[in-house]
């Protein structure tokens, strides 16, 4: 009986924080979206830096019935973030590149949602030759560079990028 109550315990406790990120996760949008962004599906291209973005975070997935991204985004520490195999292309963005996608004036997350549909209010790894960032989603606030970040098992999300 008490296995059974602890099991009950660590599923509610596990799905109590993922329902509170749902109700944080309210619609905000920027003014010029409609010109700035090119929606294609599981991509947008960015007129404005000329750079082409997967609307989901890695571990997410595309729902074209839904339009929207399914899933968790996965978290992972700096060194499996800028080690791993890539699709063909597709690369971390830099830290002025992640913050092109900061929309002032959003808060949890601080992107514009219409866009990037599901992108919860965490921190996601950016990366330069001065070392890694962290642009927090949350605030829309940009950490770095920094060795502290880097190590020590901190985890954040991934978001990736391609040239057009």
């Amino acid at each position: 009986m008490k296995q059974n109550i602890r099991t009950a315990l660590a599923s509610t406790i596990g799905v109590a924080p993922l329902l509170f990120c749902g109700a944080a996760l309210a619609e905000c949008s920027s003014s010029d979206a409609s010109e700035r962004y090119v929606l294609k599906g599981d991509v947008v291209v960015d007129n404005a830096t000329q750079l082409v973005w997967a609307r989901c975070s890695v571990g997410q997935r595309w729902s074209e019935a839904t339009a929207r991204c399914t899933g968790a985004a996965e978290k992972s520490t700096y060194d499996i973030a800028v080690n791993a195999t890539l699709p063909a292309g597709w690369r971390l963005p830099t830290p002025d590149e992640l913050n092109t996608i900061v929309v002032d004036g959003c808060e949890n997350p601080a992107i514009d949602s219409k866009i990037f549909p599901g992108t919860a209010p965490d921190p996601y790894w950016a990366v330069d030759g001065e070392g890694c960032w962290i642009v927090n989603f949350g605030p829309g606030v940009t950490y770095g560079p920094n060795s502290y970040l880097c190590g020590y098992g901190n985890i954040s999300a991934v978001r990736l990028i391609r040239e057009q």
